[in-house]
């Protein structure tokens, strides 16, 4: 936190202090979500990529919660990161709870944090906040309901079309790999019968030579 105030001075001075500890929130788990772009177990055990991705997911879930940032885009990216790591039933599963997960978190901060900042206002922002409270004042359930129902619709649109985005590539990838599988099956096996030919002409040339030698042997002994 010390460090994130050094190296942030201009945000100290312009935000009030619960939005800096909101963005002290998303600086962290951008950090923590850059040391995890570094890892992409395709090769490991089913149980290390879903970790993997549930702990991705997490650190979106805690910015969704705690801050108004919400970083729509790397939980799409995430979606996205699962189709190539899980089973389509585990994507399903991922993209369900954490559709669920989301939108909890959307309510619980509108519900909790929506005025958080209203507590000490920049100057500029006053007539913003202002229209806060009056939207919240006249019909908070109306407001809540659209805007958890405006964003469900987009997260269930965009979910479907990765995932089926997602698929699509990832059966592309597996019909270029079974076709490659069987393009050197294939290879081996017209190798393995070029093998069996060339024996079986050794073979009857072979025999073929040794019938005409026993032949003219036995020809030789009658002279």
């Amino acid at each position: 936190m010390v460090t994130l105030r050094l190296i942030f001075p201009i945000l100290n001075k312009s935000l009030p202090y619960e939005a800096n500890n909101s963005y002290y929130l998303v600086f962290c788990v951008l950090g923590v979500l850059a040391i995890l772009s570094f890892f992409f177990p395709i090769r490991r055990p089913m149980w290390q990529r879903r970790a993997y991705i549930f702990a991705e997911i997490a650190c979106l879930l805690l910015t969704r919660i705690f801050s108004q940032v919400g970083l729509d885009l790397l939980l799409c990216i995430y979606l996205a990161k699962s189709c190539f790591l899980l089973r389509r039933r585990d994507v399903i599963i991922t993209v369900v709870l954490a559709g669920i997960a989301w939108h909890i978190g959307l309510a619980w901060w509108f519900m909790n944090g929506f005025l958080t900042d209203l507590s000490n206002p920049i100057e500029e922002q006053k007539a913003l906040f202002e229209q806060r409270v009056k939207m919240i004042q006249e019909a908070p359930q109306v407001l809540l309901a659209d805007t958890i129902f405006n964003n469900l619709v987009l997260y269930i649109s965009m979910s479907i079309l990765i995932i089926l985005l997602c698929f699509t590539l990832v059966a592309e990838y597996r019909s270029r790999q079974q076709a490659i599988a069987l393009t050197q099956e294939v290879e081996l096996l017209a190798a393995d019968l070029e093998r069996t030919r060339i024996a079986r002409d050794i073979h009857d040339s072979l025999g073929h030579t040794l019938t005409s030698l026993d032949v003219q042997l036995e020809l030789a002994q009658r002279l």
